[in-house]
């Protein structure tokens, strides 16, 4: 007698789950406010400045005093106005914008947010069971920061599923070319995204320690394309490759645009405010608004033992993004939790999977679950 599968996947269940989940959160609102708060607005101002005026001189876009937008833009080597934050967010929403306008920011935002968690899943499942990779990834979906920034439009979200993504690919490939050309070029759009993400390569070096130095030429050279256009990108704006945006900070001051830069930002107080704040601040801090992320690191144990390079690669990449943003001064200035840790929030879904598998009882619907997966 053979047993009939059911209609739908783990991977399925999980998707319409969080999806339900994530569109209750849209439909209601949030908390009453607009969904493009924060940063958002720039970036929608971004995408509306490249499809009416087919360039990124936001003027035509931005409405009210100048002093408004102080320190939300930056100023070209000409003098005009340009974003700040970087476009890779704007460029991506640009079809569902050109359509349904704020609502289609909102839109791709709960879209990405779905694509991520199901990346989540699928390479959660390589290393565990359908049920507990259906388990971690409703945790992380729902237990975390995720479930406050889907009525939302954010690039951490984005950065983060691409970074995500590329960690599948240079995971659970060979040292095929094209998948790790495939991968080089989704990091090293991470890292246009989010400047920070950089910090996850260095360490690829023990993941992938004894890789052909053909294959490895191919990964380079994937990281080097999104990295290359940046770099045009910075000449030609502001006349060096290495003078970004954040470098040229519009600063509105007696009655005139002034320049800053953010790299006079990364001078808190290193211990109380940012090692001991990201974990502990009422407001922002991991234990508080991300309640599943501490106890998935007691799953590096569980990690390490299976696959010793990627516990590692993926500790030491942790801490070294929680060490940068230790020190800066805004880490906590997000409208809930801090956005800035997204890499480790989704990424620790594998780690808390393979927690949850160590605990080996299971009630019996998860069995039930575990024997339509396989």
């Amino acid at each position: 007698m053979t047993t009939q599968k059911p209609i739908l996947s783990p991977a399925g269940i999980a998707i319409i789950l969080l999806a339900l989940f994530y569109a209750t959160i849209v439909i209601s609102g949030y908390d009453g406010n607009p969904a493009l708060r924060g940063d958002c607005p720039y970036y929608y101002a971004t995408a509306l400045s490249l499809l009416r005026d087919g360039d990124i001189y936001l003027a035509n876009q931005l409405t009210g005093q100048p002093e408004k937008h102080s320190n939300e833009v930056s100023l070209d080597r000409n003098g005009n106005l340009v974003p700040k934050h970087n476009i890779v967010l704007a460029i991506f929403s640009l079809p569902l914008i050109a359509f349904l306008g704020e609502e289609g920011a909102v839109a791709f935002n709960f879209f990405q947010i779905l694509l991520c968690v199901h990346i989540l899943y699928l390479w959660i499942s390589s290393y565990c069971s359908p049920g507990v990779s259906l388990v971690s990834t409703l945790l992380i979906g729902t237990v975390s920061l995720l479930p406050h920034y889907v009525f939302n439009y954010s690039q951490d979200i984005l950065a983060t599923t691409l970074l995500l993504a590329a960690m599948v690919v240079l995971d659970l490939s060979s040292t095929r070319s094209d998948r790790l050309i495939i991968a080089g070029l989704l990091l090293g759009t991470a890292c246009v995204a989010r400047f920070p993400y950089l910090l996850f390569v260095p360490p690829l070096i023990i993941l992938w320690p004894f890789a052909r130095p053909r294959a490895w030429l191919c990964f380079v050279a994937g990281l080097a394309i999104p990295i290359t256009l940046l770099l045009g990108y910075n000449s030609v704006l502001f006349g060096h490759p290495l003078v970004s945006s954040y470098d040229r900070i519009a600063v509105f001051q007696a009655g005139a645009w002034q320049i800053a830069t953010q790299r006079s930002d990364f001078s808190t107080d290193f211990f109380f405010k940012g090692l001991v704040g990201q974990i502990l601040d009422r407001d922002h801090g991991l234990f508080w608004t991300s309640p599943v992320t501490l106890p998935s690191f007691f799953g590096f144990v569980s990690l390490i033992r299976k696959r010793r390079r990627l516990g590692a690669y993926l500790a030491i990449s942790f801490l070294l993004l929680y060490l940068f943003f230790s020190a800066y001064r805004y880490w906590d200035t997000s409208h809930y939790g801090n956005r800035f840790l997204f890499p480790v929030i989704v990424l620790s879904g594998l780690p808390l999977a393979l927690l949850i598998e160590s605990l080996k009882r299971w009630p019996q619907w998860l069995r039930r679950v575990d024997l339509a997966g396989t």
